[in-house]
């Protein structure tokens, strides 16, 4: 006699492997991909990001919607969205900062190479 919970368990497992090497092809596909030649310069690291979480969630989702896990499916993707927007406002407030840094060098080394700082006092 046959288990019915099996039957159900080996189409599961099916496309649970089916999507982890679609995911695992996609990543391949990205990392050998000629970029450089396609767009004239090395894949920006935030568009590289977000390749490799879109080759993750997309296989994932897919199985989250074969199911009809709707919450799981929004929970993911709603962290992913936030993750990325909290890494891209990460590089923007680097980038940010790290301005803001080389404006007051250039300000002090304009100051000394106008003569206005001597040995540390203006």
């Amino acid at each position: 006699m046959m288990n019915m919970a099996n039957v159900a368990v080996v189409p599961a497992l099916w496309i649970i492997v089916s999507a982890a090497i679609m995911s695992g092809l996609i990543l391949g596909i990205g990392h050998w991909f000629p970029w450089e030649a396609w767009l004239k310069r090395r894949l920006p690291r935030l568009l590289s990001y977000g390749y490799g979480l879109v080759a993750v969630l997309v296989p994932a989702s897919l199985v989250m919607a074969i199911y009809e896990q709707w919450i799981a499916l929004a929970a993911v993707w709603g962290c992913a969205v936030v993750g990325g927007l909290t890494v891209v406002g990460g590089y923007g407030l680097d980038s940010f900062v790290g301005a803001m840094n080389e404006r007051r060098v250039a300000q002090e080394e304009g100051r000394l190479l106008r003569g206005q700082v001597y040995e540390g006092r203006e």
